[in-house]
């Protein structure tokens, strides 16, 4: 039986038989009568002859020299026994490079065989007319198998399905074919023998380095000296990238400065930088750096916000009028003072603009005499485009001054020999009650509160009052004004006369 030189059969053939006749033998007759010499013929030799030898061969059932059965139709000598088992192959694992070359997946295989067909023993039953039957000597025998072809595949898409793209045919093989963007594929080798069925190997999932994408998103949290960055990785390219924040306060190319955000896979990263300049504008980048090269988001910018102004100060100039100064906050551009009556202001956006702009002082005009305002000041960063406003602020308050009172002088009645009543009425108090009114009055004309005069103190209004004069002249001109006295000084009515 042959041991494996053949794929698709174990040959099976026989040696050394025949078919024997039967040993000769010699023959006489005796002839005998009565009363005669028995006499005898001459001998003769005589065989039996044989017929044709034939065959019926023999399999055992398993590997050992046991268990025969007759092997259906095997009774040529040679025989081709096609129904011996086959040969196999044992297909392997496939193992395809994870992001370890920038031009190829590298394909390998591991763990395969071709292996010869299991072995049986044979055995042959040879029979001729006229002799018994007899079995050859038993032999052992396999069949052979090929050596081993193989055949790549690679998925249409990152997915274990759709084998439509055959590539490589050696052992080891390196896909440069596979996704330039670094896109996973799957891979299997189809490994074919002669005489074996057809294996494929166990599948495994490979894909080529490239540079890592990246976006740039907007910076978050942007403070005074610190902000914290953001990037976005969209692809890894394959190997897991180094990520960055590029920063400067010029745009472009080489940046000064760089925060390292450390590795990551795809998804946000965060730099949180410090150290920055108030009210300055930055421009910024994210940036990743895998070993297939380096991808860089586009460049955004952020402006850091303005220290508050500080030292408001708000005087009051006039029954209309007060007059802010302030020192700039660092890093500040403009200043926004807002205005509120009776209470500050809560935000840059509540109460009445007062200014916007880069100066340190304003004189605010058209107020209401005799009325408390409340100032507060903000700060804003500008670099082209505008800022954040400063978190904190600067506050101070002030009263406008009140005006001279309106007075008007009616007649004098009353008059004596040296006593007399002066009117007068208050009309506008100049925004504050006044706490002094009276009349006052000379002998040369235009009096005033420093000549003679009648006064009465208290809380006072608008209205009409009178006033007795007393130590007059007899038969004396005299001239008179009424009076009402506020924070902003004395007001006078008209003159009038009289003569006791």
């Amino acid at each position: 039986a042959s041991d494996g030189t053949y794929n698709t059969y174990t040959r099976l053939s026989l040696a050394s038989e025949s078919a024997n006749v039967g040993a000769g033998r010699w023959y006489r007759a005796r002839y005998i009568a009565a009363g005669c010499v028995t006499q005898y013929t001459s001998g003769n030799r005589g065989y039996r002859g044989v017929g044709a030898l034939t065959r019926q061969w023999y399999r055992s059932a398993g590997d050992s020299n046991v268990s025969y059965s007759v092997l259906s139709g095997a009774t040529a000598d040679p025989y081709n026994d096609t129904t011996a088992p086959a040969p196999t192959i044992t297909p392997g694992t496939a193992a395809a490079s994870d992001g370890l070359y920038t031009t190829h997946v590298a394909l390998s295989l591991s763990g395969q065989s071709a292996n010869i067909g299991a072995g049986r023993y044979y055995k042959c039953l040879v029979s001729a007319t006229g002799a018994s039957s007899q079995y050859s000597t038993a032999n052992r025998g396999y069949r052979g198998v090929g050596a081993i072809t193989y055949q790549w595949q690679r998925s249409d898409a990152d997915a274990d399905a759709d084998y439509n793209t055959d590539i490589g045919t050696t052992e080891a093989y390196d896909d440069t074919g596979a996704p330039e963007n670094g896109d996973g594929r799957y891979y299997r080798c189809v490994e074919n023998a002669t005489g074996a069925a057809q294996q494929i190997s166990a599948v495994d999932r490979g894909y080529r380095i490239t540079w890592p994408t990246v976006t740039t998103y907007s910076a978050q949290s942007v403070e005074e000296t610190t902000t914290t960055t953001r990037g976005y990785v969209n692809n890894t390219g394959g190997e897991n990238p180094n990520r960055y924040i590029d920063y400067d306060i010029n745009s472009g190319e080489p940046y000064a400065y760089t925060k390292d955000c450390g590795v990551g896979g795809t998804g946000y990263f965060y730099g949180y930088l410090t150290g920055l300049t108030k009210g300055e504008k930055y421009y910024f980048r994210a940036r990743a750096v895998n070993s297939g090269g380096t991808g860089k988001g586009s460049e955004l910018t952020f402006i850091t916000k303005p220290d508050a102004p500080s030292s408001l100060s708000a005087t009051p100039v006039s029954s209309s009028q007060i007059n802010l100064t302030w020192n700039k906050g660092t890093g500040a551009y403009y200043t926004y003072v807002r205005r509120k009556e009776g209470s500050y202001p809560t935000s840059y956006t509540d109460g009445d603009e007062v200014y916007t702009g880069t100066n340190t002082s304003k004189s605010d005009t058209g107020l209401d005499r005799k009325k408390t305002y409340y100032y507060r000041a903000w700060s804003r960063a500008y670099d082209g485009g505008w800022g954040l406003y400063s978190d904190g602020y600067s506050s101070a308050s002030a009263t406008t001054f009140a005006e001279i009172p309106t007075v008007t002088t009616q007649a004098v009645d009353n008059i004596g020999t040296t006593t007399a009543t002066g009117h007068g009425t208050i009309t506008d108090t100049g925004g504050e009650n006044c706490p002094k009114r009276g009349v006052c009055w000379n002998t040369t004309g235009n009096p005033t509160v420093s000549d003679s005069k009648a006064e009465e103190t208290d809380s006072f209004g608008t209205d009409a009052f009178a006033r007795p004069m007393t130590g007059l002249t007899p038969g004396q001109h005299y001239y008179v004004k009424a009076y009402a006295y506020n924070s902003a000084g004395y007001g006078y009515g008209s003159q009038v006369e009289f003569t006791t």
